[in-house]
């Protein structure tokens, strides 16, 4: 829902709204609204867990990446729109709850990096991507729960915090990372 500010009012969306389940996140940028979650359909047009809407009238962008189950967070930066999630395929292929589409288009990135259990939330810094998660690896680097990927290199940076349960939310201030969660320690700290 789009609720203006000033008087509680909600936005006509041209009834575009969503046949089955949930949204669990939304970007937004100069001319788009991009939402994800667990809904296969959006007013009966195939949209797989992310969908992209016009900002200028609300209508459907005939953008689809198509993820197999739940995505949880997306991030558009410099052209891509990355996405974290449980899902294992991203447009019928091999994207292990990490993925990386085209901004416009939907297409596949060459980011492959594979992350074993569901990521929760990303955020960027630069060239660097954080995640976190109930994941305790990435690629064949053991990262508990929270890490980092070089997006043009694909490389699992040296960051390891090591958290000892779920990372559910990341925000980047400055030269600090913020991690919000269940866990009780981070790199061995209380």
């Amino acid at each position: 829902a789009a609720i203006r500010l000033s008087t509680n009012e909600i936005l006509d969306l041209n009834n575009t709204g969503f046949t089955s389940n949930v949204v669990e996140d939304i970007e937004l940028t100069t001319d788009r609204i991009y939402v994800s979650g667990a809904f296969a359909s959006i007013n009966g047009e195939s949209r797989s867990r992310i969908a992209a809407f016009a900002k200028s009238d609300f209508s459907l962008l005939d953008f689809n990446p198509n993820a197999s189950s739940t995505v949880n967070d997306i991030l558009e930066s410099d052209g891509t729109l990355y996405a974290a999630g449980s899902f294992t395929l991203m447009g019928g292929q091999p994207r292990q709850r990490l993925a990386a589409v085209d901004a416009q288009t939907g297409a596949l990135t060459d980011l492959t990096d594979e992350v074993n259990s569901t990521v929760n939330v990303l955020e960027k810094s630069g060239d660097i991507l954080y995640l976190g998660g109930s994941f305790t690896g990435i690629g064949a680097s053991t990262r508990n729960r929270i890490g980092a990927i070089d997006v043009n290199t694909g490389m699992v940076t040296a960051f390891d915090p090591d958290a000892n349960s779920t990372v559910n939310d990341l925000k980047i201030d400055g030269n600090l990372l913020w991690a919000g969660g269940s866990f009780s320690t981070i790199n061995g700290q209380s």
